[in-house]
């Protein structure tokens, strides 16, 4: 059984180079944007130029919104406990939305070396660390990995 690898990483600190570099090196062969709302102040980063960045690296785009956190659930976070509660409703919230995990899961299989993507570089900050967990737990197979870079 080949293996496959669900990469996660965040692009909070980095330039667009950095981050395709970051992607290159780690043969990515599609990125899964799961920012509810692909929109960034950051140069690159907004859902139509990283679309056409992946394009120009041969890397396919894919977004899924409805497996990112809305952004008013976001504004009201202080401390590490508003985050585990945060976590914790939108680990839950993940089984709500059975029809895109299983899309995930099938473009994992598809292309083997795939990375969730969104805007915070600490991945214990970001929801992309419980939603590769939870798809983790889905697939349930020696032959899978889950990478935080």
């Amino acid at each position: 059984m080949k293996q496959v690898i669900l990469f996660t990483i965040g692009y909070e600190k980095k330039t667009i180079e950095k981050f395709f570099g970051e992607l290159t090196s780690n043969k990515i062969r599609a990125l899964i944007d799961i920012r509810a709302n692909p929109v960034s102040r950051k140069p690159g980063f907004s859902k139509k130029k990283l679309q056409s960045n992946c394009e120009s690296q041969g890397i396919l785009y894919f977004h899924f919104p409805e497996a990112g956190i809305p952004s008013f659930y976001r504004k009201e976070l202080k401390s590490t406990g508003s985050y585990d509660e945060l976590f914790d409703w939108y680990s839950s919230n993940l089984k709500t939305i059975p029809g895109a995990i299983q899309q995930i899961i099938g473009l994992v299989y598809q292309y083997s070396r795939v990375v969730l993507t969104c805007f915070e570089s600490d991945v214990n900050l970001c929801h992309r660390k419980p939603c590769g967990e939870f798809i983790e737990k889905k697939i349930n197979s020696e032959s899978f990995r889950l990478i935080h870079i």
